[in-house]
């Protein structure tokens, strides 16, 4: 575009640029737990675990049938490779709120003792800041043994969350 203006006697010529002006804008995609969760199992395959896609029950919660970790070593490895896609799904299970997060840990040292209880001994404390699952993945157990399944059906806990609260 040239422009040229003249304003009484004088005369100015130009050349008139355009600015270009980009703008981006950085779309967050947010997941559903159950794509998350789904999401996780993808990539725990990528990494070279067989590892199912869950179900989920009636309460959303995923049950993961038919999960037999041959190598504990190159399961761990992927986990922590593939733990960020967990943890972006249950953003409210890492971020808590202190007596929140207390009551869950409280339910894991239940849990590790009712399953001693239940003749598993070698059933270690939870890791120390974790709870649920968490707590217990580095765990030297037979996960898919009669024994361990049958104290897990006894021991398996409620939700501490329940009794928060409720004073």
């Amino acid at each position: 575009m040239v422009s040229a203006c003249t304003i009484g006697e004088e005369e100015t010529k130009g050349v008139v640029s355009l600015e270009e002006s980009v703008s981006s804008t950085t779309i967050i995609e947010q997941v559903t737990f159950e794509e998350g969760v789904l999401n996780f199992a993808q990539c725990m395959r990528e990494e070279g675990i067989d590892f199912p896609d869950p179900s989920f029950d009636i309460d959303g919660n995923p049950e993961f049938d038919n999960l037999d970790i041959e190598n504990e070593e190159e399961f761990e490895e992927a986990f922590t490779n593939c733990e960020d896609i967990l943890r972006n799904a249950l953003p409210d299970q890492f971020d808590l709120d202190p007596e929140v997060e207390a009551a869950l840990v409280d339910a894991s040292l239940e849990f590790s003792k009712c399953m001693r209880d239940e003749g598993i001994s070698n059933f270690p404390d939870p890791t120390p800041g974790e709870f649920g699952f968490f707590a217990f993945r580095d765990a030297d157990i037979e996960w898919t043994s009669d024994e361990v399944q049958e104290a897990f059906e006894i021991c398996q806990p409620e939700n501490p969350l329940d009794s928060i609260g409720d004073d």
